[in-house]
């Protein structure tokens, strides 16, 4: 089925209304809570993601927030994202329902972070890992939109991190604080050594590569992950 059918028909059979569990000036907190402590995703990373993409709005001019390739909800996750959240922790059929986006929102979030570290998560959250992929080991460039995302939300996030850090953002980490000198670990993968490459050329790279506007996970291929910690209910 193609994305954009498959969002239409996820946004035929979604509920008319969602009753937020928390107060009017926080009326998606419990759930960013709870999302926060389920993946090892700081509530400031959550909450700016969204913010980003979606406003922290359901509804748009009486329309689910829905982008014109098919992205949905509050964390505007594309239908093939949100069906793999879904069957890997165990989410509802629903991803315009707040409870399970923010929750789907998040661990792709996580997923992103154990793989790129931070910033670079949110240019894969943004643009899809393959994109992404591509930027890091063919110095291929990313869309303006996406730099323009990191742009806007890193500030926000810097210094914040989970509480268990992914290899790839520790690599990124030494690299700042030591320039030139190697990491030491016993499993660096290719794909983190990558990561570190391409961060420390990351001032010197020019795009020419403005592209079109690309929304969350769009690409297709997927990197070879690092292991991961298994994040349950």
């Amino acid at each position: 089925m193609p994305v954009t059918q498959e969002a239409a028909d996820y946004r035929a059979h979604a509920k008319s209304y969602y009753a937020p569990p928390g107060p009017a000036d926080d009326p998606w907190g419990p759930y960013i809570t709870e999302a926060s402590r389920r993946f090892d995703v700081p509530d400031t990373w959550i909450r700016a993601v969204m913010q980003r993409e979606s406003g922290g709005q359901l509804f748009r001019n009486g329309q689910f927030v829905t982008s014109a390739p098919g992205a949905m909800g509050l964390m505007q996750l594309m239908p093939p994202t949100y069906d793999e959240m879904k069957a890997e922790y165990g989410l509802g059929d629903d991803p315009y329902n707040p409870h399970d986006n923010i929750l789907a929102g998040t661990a792709y979030i996580r997923q992103m972070y154990d793989i790129y570290g931070s910033p670079g998560f949110l240019a894969a959250y943004n643009t899809g890992p393959g994109r992404l992929d591509d930027f890091l080991t063919r110095n291929r460039g990313l869309p303006r939109e996406t730099r323009n995302y990191v742009a806007a939300i890193g500030p926000q996030i810097a210094g914040i991190t989970p509480n268990v850090r992914s290899q790839a953002d520790l690599m990124v980490e030494a690299h700042d604080i030591a320039r030139g000198h190697v990491y030491a670990s016993a499993q660096t993968s290719d794909q983190t050594r990558s990561v570190r490459m391409a961060w420390a050329r990351r001032n010197e790279r020019e795009d020419g590569n403005e592209g079109q506007p690309v929304q969350v996970a769009e690409a297709p291929a997927e990197p070879d992950r690092m292991a991961a910690p298994s994040y349950t209910a």
